[in-house]
């Protein structure tokens, strides 16, 4: 009788069912399709902030190392209270050699830098402003709106930095181009890693003079692909402790 008692008791509880089951699941996945995006893209921006953080640092401790072993500022920056340029070719160039021989280079591309392997294909100043700006009006004497934008910053455009450009790529994977010294240069912060688009992980920093100090800044000739940031905000965010 006890034996019975418990089967029939026994038999009585319910389980999940099926139905109960699958709605369960399928709101799982609802909020992991929502979740997990988001997640995923907080992380990305988390390592690229960090990979900012270092190239920028590093970048500033070998200038701060070249200058120190010249022992004095070479005229090649561009002066802080208005952004002119003040430079000479000659202090370019050993400002330029010294710089770069601190450096740990794994390659060194002079020309052609996309066809024989230092650089993905990146856009440049002018393809950029083309794609932001698709029904710009297009100024006479230009082929396209993004010819206009960078009259003053071929050295930046898509073809000259695939076909034209000395590209240096670190042992890290760092890629870094000068637009023609270290005046300018262009930073790709995880090299060939993606997703190599202007704002994202490939910032331009100009060589800045206050009057006592050389450093890099935020950069020039930089049009910033959608969803991206300037160098300055990053900069900004930087001193911010935001990063």
């Amino acid at each position: 009788m006890c034996y019975n008692s418990n089967m029939k008791n026994y038999s009585s509880r319910k389980g999940f069912t099926l139905a109960e089951v699958l709605i369960t699941l399928a709101i799982i996945g609802v909020v992991a399709a929502m979740t997990i995006p988001v997640l995923v893209t907080n992380y990305q921006q988390k390592t690229l902030n960090t990979q900012f953080k270092k190239a920028y640092a590093f970048i500033n401790q070998v200038l701060l190392s070249t200058v120190g072993e010249l022992g004095y500022v070479p005229q090649c920056y561009y002066r802080a209270s208005n952004s002119m340029p003040d430079a000479s070719i000659k202090a370019c160039n050993v400002l330029q050699d010294n710089f770069f021989s601190k450096m740990k280079i794994s390659r060194k591309c002079n020309g052609n830098a996309f066809a024989d392997g230092c650089t993905p294909e990146y856009e440049g100043m002018d393809t950029v402003a083309n794609a932001n700006h698709p029904d710009a009006e297009i100024p006479e004497g230009y082929e396209s709106y993004g010819d206009y934008v960078s009259r003053g910053c071929v050295n930046f455009r898509k073809n000259a930095i695939l076909n034209d450009r000395t590209v240096y790529v670190l042992s890290d994977g760092t890629i870094i181009f000068p637009y023609i010294s270290p005046m300018l240069v262009a930073i790709d912060i995880n090299g060939k890693k993606g997703p190599n688009k202007w704002g994202y992980d490939l910032f331009s920093f100009m060589l800045m003079f206050d009057g006592s100090r050389l450093y890099y800044g935020d950069g020039g000739c930089m049009h910033i692909e959608k969803g991206g940031v300037s160098s300055a905000t990053m900069i900004q965010r930087l001193q911010k402790n935001q990063l």
